[in-house]
C-alpha cells in the first residue's frame, strides 16, 4: 500500500475520533448522531440516541459492546455536556470536522473509498449477515 499523503493525522484527536467512528460501527448510527451524544446519553451499559438528534426522530437505546466500552474509556471523553464538543465548546463537533479528520487519516494510510458513512454500512451488513432482520437494523 502506497501512502498518498505524508502528513500524519493530529494525535490530539486520535482517541476522540476513534471513539466517534467506533460508536458508529458498534451501534450502527449515523456520524451526526454520534457527534450529538452527550454524557447523559451513556446510561450504564447503554447508549441512548435521543429523538431530537436522530434522522427518524425516534429515541432508541443500543447496548455498549465491551470493545466499544474499552475505546470510550481510552478516549477520556468529557464528563458532562457533549462527548465530542466543537472548538467553541458550546456545540458539538461538526460532521465536516469529523469528515476532514477521517480524510486526513485515510490519505495518510493510502485508503480510498472510505467515508463517515462507511462504518454504518459495514455495521448494517455485519448485522444482516448474522441474521438480524432489516427492519430491526
Amino acid at each position: 500500500m502506497v501512502r498518498t499523503h505524508s502528513r500524519k493525522p493530529p494525535q490530539r484527536h486520535y482517541q476522540k475520533m476513534r471513539a466517534v467512528f467506533s460508536i458508529c460501527y458498534f451501534t450502527c448510527c449515523r456520524v451526526s448522531e454520534a457527534l450529538q451524544l452527550e454524557r447523559e446519553d451513556i446510561v450504564g451499559n447503554r447508549t441512548v440516541f435521543r429523538k431530537r438528534t436522530t434522522k427518524t426522530k425516534q429515541t432508541r437505546e443500543v447496548a455498549i459492546h465491551p470493545r466499544l466500552a474499552e475505546i470510550l474509556a481510552m478516549a477520556e471523553l468529557f464528563t458532562r455536556g457533549y462527548l465530542f464538543p466543537g472548538r467553541d465548546g458550546k456545540k458539538s463537533m461538526t460532521r465536516q470536522a469529523a469528515d476532514q479528520t477521517l480524510r486526513t487519516a485515510c490519505d495518510y494510510l493510502g485508503l480510498q473509498g472510505f467515508s463517515t458513512h462507511s462504518n454504518r454500512r459495514t455495521a448494517a451488513t455485519r448485522l444482516n449477515n448474522q441474521g438480524v432482520p432489516l427492519r430491526v437494523i
